[in-house]
């Protein structure tokens, strides 16, 4: 539930109020010691080769046992950033904007700040960048990052226009919980993902949202996808069967942790829901001859 609320909480999709800080680039190698106070930013660092730099981490951040715990989303353990003595400080901020704590820190340690909300595949992207431009990964780590998403951005890019009449779209309904009903809204990050993997929305409000029972039978949904970070005793999934349903909905579990964190995961996130959205694919039709 940490990790849901970690990744949840500081990724809604309300305006952006921050944006990566900074604006000179360090030289490259200047950036010796790292603190991130996002476990999807930590991800990131993962991913593309940075976390020998990781000096300080949140309690939720994975693969970085080794990395001490400096503080939380919501802000640093002041003594304990200034123990670290970060040469960077990477910042998920909620929407009301970065913690002025953390401001004040930099203010008397010098250390640079990437502070950026994760939205979308975009705002993931604009991290990326910055850790390039800063030396702390690679110009390959980068490049492979945006030839890897290029179908998310173009998929997404192609939402907005008049559906093509060859491309089949898949209604659904994700849910991020089930007490309470959590649903998926459009411009999140697991919007991007339902419309990479060829699926269609059904919630148009933004953001994330709490529903109740009839605001969800409602959407009459022919699917019903429940994302989950472990496997349960089935429980959650019959609780949405049990409901009353005006036509019986299908549904299915994305199984993965990495769905709650907006990272360089992503894409495999897209793929676990094709798979996942496959069996509602109808099969492609053959001409006979005559």
């Amino acid at each position: 539930m940490a990790l849901l609320l970690a990744g949840l909480l500081a990724s809604g999709c309300e305006e952006k109020s921050s944006s990566i800080g900074a604006a000179v680039a360090s030289p490259s190698g200047r950036i010796k010691r790292v603190v991130s106070l996002s476990p999807a930013m930590t991800t990131m660092l993962v991913d593309l080769g940075g976390q020998d730099l990781l000096v300080g981490r949140t309690p939720w951040c994975r693969g970085v046992d080794d990395a001490a715990v400096i503080g939380t989303l919501e802000g640093p353990d002041a003594e304990l950033l200034l123990a670290a003595k970060p040469d960077l400080v990477l910042v998920q901020p909620p929407a009301s904007g970065i913690d002025p704590s953390i401001l004040e820190l930099q203010r008397r340690i010098g250390f640079e700040v990437i502070s950026q909300r994760l939205d979308g595949v975009g705002d993931i992207t604009a991290v990326v960048r910055a850790l390039g431009a800063r030396g702390v990964i690679s110009a390959s780590s980068e490049r492979a990052w945006m030839d890897r998403t290029e179908f998310i951005r173009s998929a997404v890019n192609a939402a907005g226009e008049s559906p093509r009449s060859d491309v089949l779209s898949i209604d659904l309904v994700m849910l991020y919980s089930v007490d309470p009903f959590g649903l998926v809204g459009s411009g999140t990050y697991l919007d991007e993902v339902m419309i990479a993997a060829g699926g269609r929305n059904l919630v148009r409000r933004a953001g994330w949202m709490e529903a109740g029972v009839e605001e969800l039978i409602s959407l009459e949904p022919p699917l019903v996808v429940l994302v989950m970070a472990k496997a349960d005793d089935g429980r959650r999934l019959a609780t949405l069967q049990s409901l009353p349903w005006k036509k019986m909905p299908r549904f299915e579990v994305l199984l993965s942790p990495d769905a709650f964190e907006p990272s360089t995961r992503i894409p495999d996130v897209v793929a676990s829901l094709r798979t996942v959205l496959a069996p509602s694919r109808p099969a492609p039709t053959r001409e006979v001859a005559p």
